[in-house]
C-alpha cells in the first residue's frame, strides 16, 4: 500500500510550484533521482517512479522504500535533478 505524502496544508511553509512545470519535469525524469523540496519545507533526494494525472509515485529519502510514496503535484515547491555528489 502506498503512503500518501501530506502536502498543500495550512501549515505548509512554501508555495507550490506551477503544476504544469512540475508535471513536465517529473515526466522527463521518471526512473531518475531528483532533489525535491516539498511545500512543508522538507528537501529530499527521491527516485521518481511514475507520474499519473494527480501526482507521482516515488521512493523515500535517498531511494529507501522504493515505490512506497505518492505525492500530489500541489505538494511540490521545487524540483531539480540530483547531482552526482548528492548520490554519494
Amino acid at each position: 500500500m502506498l503512503k500518501p505524502r501530506k502536502g498543500n496544508r495550512a501549515d505548509d511553509v512554501l508555495p507550490a510550484m506551477p503544476m504544469d512545470t512540475a508535471v513536465q519535469l517529473l515526466r522527463a525524469n521518471v526512473s531518475k533521482r531528483m532533489r525535491v523540496t516539498f511545500t512543508d519545507g522538507v528537501t529530499q533526494l527521491i527516485d521518481i517512479d511514475w507520474v499519473d494525472d494527480e501526482g507521482f509515485g516515488h521512493s523515500g529519502a535517498n531511494g529507501t522504500d522504493p515505490k512506497a510514496y505518492w505525492t500530489r503535484f500541489e505538494g511540490i515547491a521545487h524540483l531539480e535533478p540530483a547531482s552526482d555528489a548528492d548520490s554519494c
